[in-house]
């Protein structure tokens, strides 16, 4: 938990003092970037913490399947089903090495350099984006799911045609949803999401999305039955199988999570007039925000409905950067700045244990 604390502070200090030399270009969202190394220091620092560890989530079950792996692995047959890349990255590195600390290393560059690139590219302050990386739990999440994260870290890659309105860009966000769904196959909602996102924010729409979140928690073993016959081919055959979502024994997320999550929504409804400014981006953000609060409430019922977040929670970092310093009026600003760091720092000292596991031979 130390260790995490000081690579946030350095992240963050990094990142503050490289915006008093921007890049040349402009951001995604039209600000200035940061100097490149507010970029590269916390990419390097983050991914070599995660891609060393040896315990932490799921990590070690990852690593034992690994170890379990053949010498003489045959190559697997390939038939551009979901999850058959990750396989496929698993028998390439087999074929170097019987150690599973490479494989673990390169599904952390996957999983944190695109996001982290995105979020120096679109993000205004950067700073307060990295203190936001770590505060959202997306850093130390990152290291439970390891397969998902993987296939959101090329998802986000997509960034740059989700907010393009030119020809085209549809399909180029399509085929890097489908490399993804072949990493996992959970990354293929962000389709529909696309297609939806890509209107304009507070239209009845969107309190439509909100509204039907909570009926179907409401009414949960009624709508679960066609949930189970959509998620059967997205990656969780086997939990559709063996009832686990049925069976009683999991339960969902805190009601904490959703007031957090909730957060961002309620302050660009607040900062709705401002935001403007950025157009299409700005309904794009709100929007991701709202699903991203859909599936917050969904989870109430289910945690399992919280790794759905894992591909809109990285926009929630860039449309809040965004809110708590432009969104309002400079006395507004002071209280909204106040008020983000204390929710999202009790947040994540909640979910510190997601990272208190950690351990690595190398640190």
């Amino acid at each position: 938990m130390g260790d995490l604390i000081i690579m946030t502070l350095i992240a963050y200090f990094v990142a503050l003092l490289a915006q008093r030399r921007p890049a040349r270009k402009l951001g995604g969202l039209g600000y200035p970037k940061p100097h490149i190394v507010a970029f590269i220091v916390p990419a390097v620092m983050f991914t070599v913490y995660s891609g060393l560890r040896h315990l932490c989530g799921d990590t070690f079950f990852y690593i034992h399947s690994y170890n379990l792996l053949p010498d003489d692995m045959p190559m697997p047959h390939f038939d551009f089903g979901g999850n058959q890349m990750f396989m496929m990255l698993q028998w390439v590195v087999r074929s170097f090495t019987a150690d599973a600390q490479p494989f673990i290393f390169i599904c952390a560059i996957i999983s944190l350099v695109p996001v982290i690139f995105i979020i120096y590219k679109y993000s205004f302050p950067y700073d307060i984006s990295m203190f936001l990386f770590v505060a959202t739990g997306y850093f130390s999440l990152s290291m439970n799911g390891m397969r998902q994260y993987v296939a959101a870290g090329i998802m986000v890659l997509g960034t740059k045609y989700m907010f393009s309105d030119k020809k085209g860009a549809w399909w180029k966000f399509f085929l890097i949803a489908f490399i993804s769904y072949l990493f996992h196959s959970s990354a293929i909602i962000m389709i529909p999401i696309f297609l939806i996102v890509r209107r304009k924010a507070w239209t009845p729409l969107t309190l439509t999305i909100i509204v039907a979140s909570f009926f179907a928690a409401l009414m949960f073993n009624d709508f679960l039955p066609s949930f189970l016959g959509f998620i059967g081919d997205f990656g969780y055959t086997r939990y559709v199988e063996n009832e686990w979502f049925t069976s009683g024994d999991e339960g969902g997320s805190s009601f904490a999570r959703v007031i957090v999550m909730a957060f961002p929504v309620f302050l660009s409804y607040l900062a709705r007039h401002r935001i403007k400014i950025l157009g299409k981006q700005g309904d794009i953000l709100i929007n991701l925000a709202v699903f991203n609060l859909a599936f917050s409430i969904l989870s109430l019922r289910n945690w399992i409905f919280t790794r759905f977040t894992i591909y809109t929670s990285i926009y929630l970092i860039i449309l809040m950067a965004w809110l708590i310093t432009q969104g309002f009026n400079k006395r507004n600003t002071k209280i909204v700045y106040l008020i983000s760091i204390i929710l999202f720092s009790v947040y994540f000292w909640n979910l510190r244990y997601s990272i208190l596991d950690y351990w690595s031979p190398y640190f």
